[in-house]
């Protein structure tokens, strides 16, 4: 029973740690990143927490306890489905991050944070594992 989840915390952690390596290195040569440690830390952590809810949502679609709420998904997705919203979320977050002006980035990882925050949330709250 520990080794499965085991496994699964270190392919959460690797896939945090990939992923925080790989968005720094492209967000330096694009214009994701910013002077702005707070604009800085936001774009992270928002990318994660939409990491986080993919997990989630992965687990929902395997269980049928559980339905999902986006309408964008349907109440009952496939794995499939969940993974090909996450990616082009993941993609559009980032590619609209990185066309605002400096000025308004900020507020757009915010937002996004505190929403993905609620989410992330409340699917803990009521018992959805991460599963990837």
């Amino acid at each position: 029973m520990i080794r499965p989840v085991l496994q699964i915390l270190t392919k959460f952690v690797m896939s945090l740690i990939l992923f925080s390596i790989t968005s720094t290195v492209f967000a330096q040569r694009l214009d994701w990143w910013t002077k702005d440690t707070a604009t800085n830390n936001l774009l992270l952590a928002s990318n994660t927490l939409i990491l986080i809810d993919w997990a989630q949502t992965r687990d929902i679609a395997d269980n049928d306890a559980f339905y999902e709420l986006n309408s964008h998904l349907g109440k009952y997705p496939s794995s499939g489905d969940v993974n090909r919203y996450f990616f082009s979320s993941l993609v559009l977050h980032n590619t609209v991050g990185a066309m605002l002006p400096r000025r308004l980035k900020k507020y757009f990882y915010g937002s996004q944070f505190a929403y993905r925050l609620s989410v992330v949330g409340n699917n803990a709250e009521i018992g959805v594992e991460l599963k990837f």
